[in-house]
């Protein structure tokens, strides 16, 4: 059985889709050989996988929690990452001329559609208007975290450690889901930075090397920033290392810095 069959069975074990589409690959090659032939035995597999899932309702979940159900499920073939809308949400930018719904019919066939399900047509008007609102949206996006990451760098002058993570957070927060924005033309309005960051290295591959997730204290200093959002306001017990605090803000540097430049695919 293929990888699209493969994914296909797996979505439909969590709810019946109306369309899969893949919005996005990464491969790694995989190379066999030894002393007892002269032969070198190479194959590629997908690794990562960047899917959109259309679904007819949203029934009890919200998106996040069908996303993550959907993650959850597909992760033993690949590490997934999902954008899952209404169909009908999805009908609707398309009608209205949205970049991010007119770039998916555009570039990706579905791997999967319901013979029932029929999408608009095509808007094939370029929307000016658009261009203008992603360069407004890229300078407001990025004058946020740059005041958010002033404030981070001012709270650790005064040594509030707390303080200065949840602004880490907030400008990591504005940076992220700006990239996502004018990179995709897709609004995802989460605080969740984990999220934001899949989304955002789908757009520029080096953002996703600014926050390495492959060791446990890289991972555990991560989820110190998701954290911050939240438990550095509310929670007594919790507490920032100063060296987590300035390996972290010097990471949201140059992700302020590859906003600045714009996106390197």
């Amino acid at each position: 059985m293929n990888q699209p069959t493969n994914l296909i069975n797996l979505i439909s074990g969590v709810i019946a889709p109306d369309a899969i589409y893949i919005l996005g690959t990464r491969l790694k090659s995989i190379s066999s050989q030894h002393i007892f032939s002269s032969h070198t035995h190479e194959k590629t597999e997908v690794d990562q996988q960047f899917i959109l899932v259309l679904i007819p309702s949203l029934g009890n979940y919200t998106l996040l929690q069908w996303q993550e159900r959907i993650e959850q499920q597909c992760n033993d073939l690949a590490t997934t990452t999902t954008i899952v809308l209404e169909t009908a949400t999805f009908n609707h930018w398309l009608s209205m001329g949205h970049a991010f719904a007119q770039k998916v019919v555009q570039s990706a066939a579905p791997i999967y559609q319901k013979e029932s399900i029929s999408l608009c047509a095509l808007q094939q008007t370029n929307f000016p208007i658009e261009e203008k609102l992603q360069e407004s949206i890229c300078k407001d996006g990025l004058n946020k975290a740059l005041e958010f990451y002033a404030g981070a760098e001012l709270y650790i002058i005064r040594k509030q450690y707390k303080l200065s993570m949840f602004m880490l957070h907030q400008a990591t927060e504005q940076a992220l889901s700006t990239l996502v924005k004018t990179g995709m033309g897709y609004y995802c309005c989460s605080h969740n930075i984990e999220r934001l960051l899949r989304y955002a290295s789908w757009v520029s591959y080096s953002v996703g090397e600014l926050f390495p997730l492959k060791t446990e204290i890289e991972k555990k200093r991560f989820k110190l920033m998701q954290r911050a959002y939240i438990d550095s306001r509310y929670k007594a017990d919790f507490t920032v290392d100063y060296q987590d605090l300035i390996i972290l803000i010097n990471s949201v540097n140059h992700l302020i810095k590859v906003l600045k430049l714009g996106f390197d695919g």
